[in-house]
């Protein structure tokens, strides 16, 4: 871990890539068929948890990835909230109402949330309940136990409508 906190800090990113390749790997909003891929087939179930990816690059407004979990401590939502891989972000657990129905929807009005907040959330981790999390080593990590649920879903898309010859 320290290994690629340092390659971070030192902004060798393909140093960082090759360390970061070795490290274990969860899927925190899904469960998988023992010893399967992550391919949709194998989809047993999914957690109720949504995961959040906040990197400091994405919030140049922000000094540090300490700052962004103090800032996450005071939101009702948030389940956990602990240092990324690299450091040089955070990651957090929140409980969601809808992840069989609307997990995607769900993940997108958190963005609007928290871009209202002034956090911005990586766009690409999160939306998918089958993305991986890297093992990552936060020694103060923040948990709350008695995390109220997300429950706002972004509107359905509307169907493209057919354009007049």
């Amino acid at each position: 871990m320290e290994a690629i906190r340092e390659a971070a800090a030192n902004g060798n990113e393909k140093e960082k890539g090759r360390l970061k390749q070795t490290l274990p790997a969860i899927t925190p909003s899904a469960c998988h068929s023992e010893g399967q891929t992550r391919s949709p087939e194998n989809l047993e179930a999914l957690t109720g948890f949504l995961q959040a990816d906040i990197d400091i690059d994405k919030n140049p407004h922000l000094p540090d990835a300490d700052t962004v979990k103090q800032a996450l401590t005071q939101n009702p939502v948030i389940a956990f909230a602990a240092l990324s891989t690299s450091g040089q972000g955070v990651w957090a657990l929140i409980p969601i109402a809808y992840a069989e129905s609307a997990f995607k929807r769900q993940f997108e009005q958190l963005k609007k949330d928290f871009e209202q907040t002034g956090i911005n959330l990586d766009a690409v981790n999160g939306g998918n309940p089958q993305h991986l999390r890297l093992y990552s080593f936060d020694a103060e990590p923040y948990i709350n136990p008695e995390a109220k649920t997300y429950t706002r879903i972004a509107p359905k898309p509307k169907p493209p409508q057919p354009q007049p010859d």
